[in-house]
């Protein structure tokens, strides 16, 4: 292995190393029923945190010991773009899931169905630690890109994409303002202001 491929696998098996500390340290995070002070909604919300993050770091160690599988550092610095923007994926996905659960859980205050309230509670402290430990492994994948020098290498795709996206979608409006739509997408109607 070459000199990049062997300091690309070095950062990786650290991250794996760090990951499993940081694995550890959440599993005993977990108060098992009937330890400490008994039932409070505080030890419920902190199992909660603790397994979400558990679940992303697990999640992350498992992919990066089949990225350490692959033979030579460009298909590793690939896997890693790969793995970093899925978890800006799964972040992105966790903030989305807040906004609806929080409009439901002030929905839910506003009719008062407080069972209601307590289950969107619940689900929205999960997908915050959710959406925090992606937000804190993309910080981490980042900085082993961006040590091994590949910080921005797949920056320019990804932008191009969104992009030619854009484009697509105004030439698209220019030529056609009403295109046809496949038979599952209903069409939005907006009302013009007067």
């Amino acid at each position: 292995m070459n000199g990049a491929g062997a300091t690309i696998n070095s950062r990786i098996r650290v991250l794996v190393a760090r990951t499993f500390k940081a694995e550890k340290l959440y599993a005993s995070m977990s108060f098992p029923d009937g330890v400490g002070t008994g039932f409070s909604l505080d030890n419920v919300a902190n199992d909660l945190r603790a397994d979400a993050w558990l679940r992303c770091h697990k999640q992350l160690r498992a992919m990066l010991n089949e990225t350490l599988k692959l033979s030579g550092s460009s298909a590793m610095v690939s896997r890693l773009a790969i793995i970093k923007q899925q978890f800006i994926n799964k972040a992105n996905c966790e903030e989305a899931k807040i906004a609806e659960k929080a409009k439901l859980l002030m929905d839910s205050a506003t009719r008062q169905e407080y069972a209601s309230c307590l289950q969107f509670s619940l689900e929205l402290v999960e997908s915050k630690a959710c959406a925090q430990a992606s937000r804190v492994i993309i910080d981490e994948v980042s900085g082993v890109l961006s040590a091994s020098g590949n910080a921005g290498a797949f920056a320019p795709v990804f932008e191009s994409m969104e992009v030619e996206q854009d484009e697509v979608l105004t030439s698209e409006s220019e030529k056609d303002p009403k295109p046809e739509l496949p038979a599952n997408v209903v069409r939005l109607q907006l009302k013009k202001r007067a």
